[in-house]
């Protein structure tokens, strides 16, 4: 089985609402672009939500002994200061014996690929400040690489009179 690295991926959205038998509503999703009609900047968005999974390959999770630092950038930080920093939640002690547990496929089942570590983060700021147009990235590193988690594209107009 070839090895994987980490992934992951972000919903930009306005709220996350974790309902009942595990299921999540993600309350006005954005994709790839947001649009903010303001007079000015700054602009203040009431609320905004960042849900984040990293995926992990069970062996690299078995192997790590460092943390996964995370940071959302907001356009206008500098690279050294994102707006939002931290670390994913440790949770491997309690996952790696689920893990090693897990039932695996018949042989003439399909090819599902290595076995992963599934992260979920949800970030819900309110309000979120945006400075200036230009790009959200949620990013994490990994044994000192990037890890791409998303971007959305934050464009700001003025205010039209109706």
């Amino acid at each position: 089985m070839r090895m994987i690295l980490p992934y992951g991926f972000t919903v930009f959205c306005d709220d996350v609402r974790q309902e009942i038998h595990g299921k999540r509503t993600f309350v006005g999703t954005y994709s790839g672009n947001i649009v903010v009609h303001a007079p000015t900047t700054p602009v203040s968005l009431p609320m905004f939500s960042f849900a984040i999974t990293l995926f992990e390959p069970h062996e690299l999770v078995r192997a790590r002994d460092f943390s996964i630092p995370l940071a959302v950038y907001l356009p206008g930080d500098r690279p050294d200061e994102p707006t939002i920093s931290g670390e994913f939640p440790d949770n491997r002690e309690a996952m790696l014996p689920l893990l090693d547990n897990l039932p695996l496929p018949a042989e003439s089942e399909l090819d599902l690929g290595p076995r992963v570590m599934r992260t979920d983060v949800v970030i819900t700021m309110g309000p979120l400040v945006l400075k200036q147009p230009g790009f959200i990235f949620v990013r994490a590193k990994y044994r000192g690489e990037t890890l791409r988690l998303g971007s959305l594209n934050v464009t700001i107009t003025e205010a039209q009179a109706t």
